[in-house]
């Protein structure tokens, strides 16, 4: 099929519930069929570009169609999503924590145990919140950090060192809960406790 107008991030209108529609049905999940090009959209966009060996830049043009109307074979080596869950299959962890007067630091270890590599089109981030529960309440928020995921093939491990602020506590007990996510998908998530 062609002739479809491009569309973008911030479109909206019959030409995006197309693609959306398109997107969904090929295992890319815009969250939603709505009409509207967003966050969630732009995320199942880049994802189909990075897997099919396109140009990864986010809007849907010639090329783009082409291949959501099945118009162009999938390169060697790349992965077609599954269905909704995607071909980036990651697993975190928290291997270690201690508080050195009023830093708290951290290592997660994120392992890519799919079989598509991870790279930086994909934008996925590690998030680590770290809260004290000994404090009165429903606990403190010590923080809340992000770092991008550099690429990883599959297989392999990287290493995330985290080295944040904390707050000083009389007690210092801890639960960190680290997560790895791109802008549509949670992947993984690993918590720890420690003094």
């Amino acid at each position: 099929m062609s002739g479809e107008p491009t569309v973008e991030y911030g479109d909206n209108g019959e030409s995006v519930s197309s693609m959306q529609s398109k997107l969904l049905d090929a295992g890319y999940d815009p969250q939603g069929v709505d009409g509207y090009f967003g966050d969630h959209t732009l995320a199942a966009v880049r994802a189909f570009q990075t897997d099919k060996g396109l140009q990864v830049d986010g809007v849907c043009g010639n090329q783009t169609w082409g291949a959501l109307n099945g118009d162009m074979s999938v390169p060697p080596g790349t992965t077609h999503h599954g269905g909704g869950g995607g071909p980036i299959v990651l697993s975190v962890r928290l291997d270690g924590g201690r508080v050195d007067d009023d830093r708290v630091h951290l290592v997660a270890t994120v392992t890519n145990e799919g079989h598509v590599p991870v790279t930086e089109s994909s934008l996925v981030e590690c998030e680590l919140r770290v809260v004290n529960p000994s404090v009165s309440g429903e606990g403190f928020e010590v923080t809340l950090q992000n770092q991008p995921v550099r690429p990883i093939e599959p297989g392999h491990t990287e290493l995330i060192h985290f080295d944040v602020a904390a707050h000083p506590m009389s007690d210092h007990f801890y639960q960190a809960d680290v997560g790895v996510f791109d802008r549509s998908t949670s992947y993984g998530h690993g918590q720890f406790d420690f003094h």
